[in-house]
């Protein structure tokens, strides 16, 4: 070891690079989870866009978790696009398809037929929220701003934006 080189200088380093590699690997697999979630939440199913925004938020807290390994402006946009991608399909998660009337165990029911009970407004509300859920998540795939994230992401995890490592003095 020569005078210049410190006992800290070396391991703090190789921690830091190894950390960075391996949150940009994790990143990369919460994006292969949300690309791989992109056609089924386009074909409108609840369950794709529940595990899409997953992606998105675990992807969102790995960048917040290790925000001080990277720098500000990187971590910053890319969170505040996975934010809003969140927003965007979650309303879809929670949204019921129907295809069309709803027809439960009691609807056809004489008794209920003739006090002229009807699930009428009920399913049409229900099919009301579906279809703006699946027109708010459709509307973010296909935007230009859906494809900056993603090309994003891929550069971030292919390249990560380390802050610099400041040398002990």
């Amino acid at each position: 070891m020569t005078d210049a080189q410190k006992p800290d200088e070396a391991p703090r380093a190789v921690p830091a690079a190894r950390e960075i590699d391996a949150i940009a690997a994790l990143l990369a697999e919460q994006l292969a989870e949300l690309l791989a979630q992109d056609p089924g939440v386009r074909a409108g199913s609840p369950a794709a866009a529940r595990k899409m925004r997953s992606a998105a938020r675990r992807s969102r807290s790995l960048l917040e978790d290790h925000r001080k390994l990277f720098k500000k402006a990187a971590v910053k946009s890319l969170r505040a696009e996975l934010k809003w991608v969140v927003n965007a399909v979650g309303p879809l998660r929670h949204a019921t398809m129907v295809d069309g009337p709803v027809h439960g165990p009691n609807h056809d029911l004489p008794m209920l037929n003739a006090l002229g009970l009807s699930f009428g407004p009920a399913e049409n509300t229900q099919r009301a929220g579906y279809d703006a859920a699946y027109g708010k998540a459709l509307a973010a795939l296909e935007s230009d701003r859906y494809f900056g994230l993603i090309s994003g992401l891929q550069a971030f995890c292919a390249a990560p934006r380390a802050r610099s490592v400041a040398k002990p003095a």
